[in-house]
């Protein structure tokens, strides 16, 4: 019996990998249903109170009397029945999953072995995530403001064990990905960052359709899109102790040039 395509695409990655900018992007450029981190601990970006009153099966007066942590602890509880539910819904949807908004066994049984979601692994370099990270950490604000002018320093030893949390979650999305026989989308950073808007929109619409997810084109020009917070060009630009942490790197022979899964 042939599967029906996906219609609700899941997002792997982990923060500050420019995901915010991609999903806004091919929001506006595809007619899909556009959300965020509908799994976040805090707010359930993107889900409107009808989302989760169907989701959770409860009165949509219940929900918007609910706090914006009550609404997210209430849909991360009921995991399941969001996926269900947004997985049944004609438009095409899509949203982000980190590792800090469901436990493991959510993730890899409603989100990673459901072959009703489609995968999209979005990989970066390491060192350019964490330094943005530590920026974005640093003034507590994690878009629309400019961290060029920002430098940080860099503790080699949280490095190594940031590093080795977030290169367990992409490896084990994978592992199970492969292991499961799926299709899965591999969407690296420096096809984000090289592409012109329209050009991602067309890659993404047609790595899409080459597992089976049809979705229409919008209409229009591509504006008011996100723009990239640092703009520093070079490691010691933004790193204070660069030299240091470079030293160290070579003497455990870390290929600065790394992403998380190095494909």
């Amino acid at each position: 019996m042939m599967q029906h395509p996906s219609k609700l695409i899941a997002i792997i990655a982990t923060e500050r990998t420019g995901t915010n900018y991609f999903c806004d992007l091919v929001g506006k450029g595809l007619q899909l249903k556009q959300m965020w981190e509908i799994f976040h601990p805090h707010v359930p970006f993107g889900l409107t109170p009808e989302d989760i009153a169907s989701g959770c099966n409860i009165s949509i007066e219940r929900v918007q009397k609910m706090s914006d942590i009550d609404r997210a602890s209430l849909v991360r509880k009921n995991c399941s029945g969001m996926v269900t539910y947004l997985s049944g819904l004609e438009e095409t949807s899509l949203f982000k999953i980190f590792p800090n908004h469901l436990n493991a066994k959510q993730v890899r049984r409603q989100i990673l072995k459901n072959q009703k979601v489609q995968k999209v692994i979005v990989d970066r370099n390491v060192i350019d995530v964490y330094i943005s990270e530590l920026k974005a950490g640093h003034i507590q604000k994690w878009g629309h403001e400019d961290t060029s002018e920002i430098r940080v320093m860099i503790d080699f030893g949280r490095f190594e064990k940031w590093l080795q949390e977030r290169r367990r979650w992409y490896s084990h999305a994978l592992e199970i990905l492969q292991s499961s026989g799926q299709d899965y989308i591999y969407y690296p950073y420096s096809k984000i960052s090289s592409l012109s808007p329209e050009d991602l929109v067309r890659d993404f619409h047609s790595s899409l359709s080459s597992v089976g997810i049809e979705v229409e084109s919008r209409e229009g020009e591509l504006e008011n899109l996100l723009q990239k917070q640092d703009r520093s060009k070079s490691y010691s630009e933004k790193v204070n102790n660069w030299d240091e942490f470079q030293r160290q790197a070579d003497r455990i022979q870390f290929d600065l040039k790394s992403s998380f899964l190095n494909q």
